[in-house]
């Protein structure tokens, strides 16, 4: 994956505000990397930043293309888990990406349309000599982001993974049942447990 300057995500290796215990247990189950983009375990991605000083816009727009299409595969995995127990629900595939120069930013969004093809379409360009009414605009821009991101896709990501959790749960009682009844499987007998091995 091209490197961007800055990734926006979800902590999410061990249990925090984000997520739950039993989601990061679901989420093991679509991915041991639970759509983690680098090792200080930053999951589901929603916002890229790329900084080109020298205004080399088509080479930015390719690395985020890049980059945006991995983030975008990590919320397609968690879909994929998710349609097997309810296709009913989904999470929003959108990422967003800044490129930005000494006189400009663009912003874009990047999703996986249904036809399995990867899009990046530029929304807005916010040209930083008109002003200070460009950077306003931007400020703006980046806190509706950041709002979207903490409320609603955040609470997407998490029924996704309850969802996944609980079925997961079902599905692995059924085959303990199933295999109780073939004779496979059997509850472990309480009374024959050595209580000084620990």
């Amino acid at each position: 994956m091209p490197i961007p300057d800055f990734v926006y995500g979800y902590r999410g290796r061990s249990p925090t505000k984000h997520f739950t215990e039993a989601q990061l247990l679901a989420g093991g189950q679509i991915d041991p990397e639970m759509g983690r983009v680098d090792s200080r375990s930053l999951g589901f991605p929603f916002l890229i930043v790329k900084y080109k000083a020298d205004g080399g816009f088509s080479v930015g727009e390719n690395q985020c293309m890049g980059a945006s299409a991995t983030c975008v595969s990590m919320i397609n995995k968690l879909n994929d888990k998710l349609w097997e127990y309810d296709d009913t629900q989904t999470v929003s595939n959108a990422v967003f990406i800044f490129l930005i120069d000494q006189y400009r930013a663009i912003l874009y969004v990047s999703w996986m349309g249904p036809d399995g093809k990867y899009y990046m379409l530029p929304i807005e360009d916010f040209g930083f000599s008109a002003g200070p009414k460009g950077l306003r605009d931007l400020t703006s821009r980046v806190q509706n982001i950041f709002h979207w991101a903490a409320r609603s896709r955040l609470k997407e990501i998490q029924r996704a993974l309850d969802t996944i959790g609980e079925e997961g749960r079902m599905d692995s009682s059924i085959d303990r049942s199933e295999a109780q009844q073939a004779g496979c499987w059997r509850q472990p007998d309480q009374t024959n447990l050595d209580p000084s091995i620990s």
